[in-house]
């Protein structure tokens, strides 16, 4: 269902090893900690160890969607297509791969189901589509967050690990509500909204609980 236009203006908000590529792909990010992505409208996310995140805007038709995509292998970024909410491209996410996406979607007329507000509930309490044999299967739910509304979609492969979806669990337990706008350029100066902190993703396929010293902030909580 998904076409994919590598034509993305390099985002500054990629940090540590994200780059622009050479056809201006926005960069992917393989770091060596955790990681937490901070959004200008005020909401962050934490994403595991060796996971990949890539900021996107995209528009057509006059339907926005703008936020991030979070996966546990190297996906081109999400193109929007026009009747369909925002979501990560089936067509190309492996068997054992898992994405999420949490991004605006202004397209009047998308069933939202019941509205959340993080923290978000568990997956398994949200919208599913139906799934093929051997097809990815997803997972929806919109929330509310400053007065604005976000869709959060998981794709989650037919051969994904339980690691996997453990990890998936913890990120979607981490979406955070800023009270007010937060910036964060660690270790290159204006460069902001993505960071390491401490927040004890699950490695191994374990959860761990986040650190409770100076870098709670950084991990989106109050």
């Amino acid at each position: 269902m998904r076409r994919v236009f590598p034509w993305l203006i390099c985002s500054i908000s990629v940090l540590t090893v994200g780059a622009c590529s050479a056809s201006g792909d926005i960069g992917h990010v393989v770091d060596h900690a955790p990681q937490v992505y901070r959004d200008l409208a005020e909401w962050s996310v934490a994403a595991p160890h060796g996971w990949h995140i890539v900021r996107f805007s995209e528009s057509k038709r006059g339907v926005v969607s703008t936020g991030v995509q979070i996966s546990s292998v190297r996906l081109s970024a999400p193109t929007l297509v026009v009747g369909y909410p925002i979501q990560v491209q089936d067509r190309v996410l492996p068997a054992r791969g898992v994405g999420l996406i949490i991004a605006t979607d202004t397209e009047a007329g998308l069933s939202h189901g019941t509205v959340a507000v993080p923290p978000l509930p568990s997956p398994t309490r949200w919208l599913k589509g139906s799934r093929l044999a051997g097809l990815p299967y997803m997972e929806t739910r919109w929330f509310r967050a400053n007065g604005r509304l976000f869709i959060a979609n998981a794709e989650v492969g037919a051969k994904a690990s339980g690691a996997d979806l453990t990890a998936l669990a913890w990120v979607i337990k981490s979406v955070r509500v800023s009270r007010a706008p937060v910036m964060h350029s660690y270790p290159y100066p204006g460069i902001p909204q993505l960071a390491r902190s401490d927040c004890g993703p699950p490695v191994l396929g374990r959860l761990q609980s986040p650190a409770t010293r100076s870098a709670s902030l950084m991990c989106g909580r109050p």
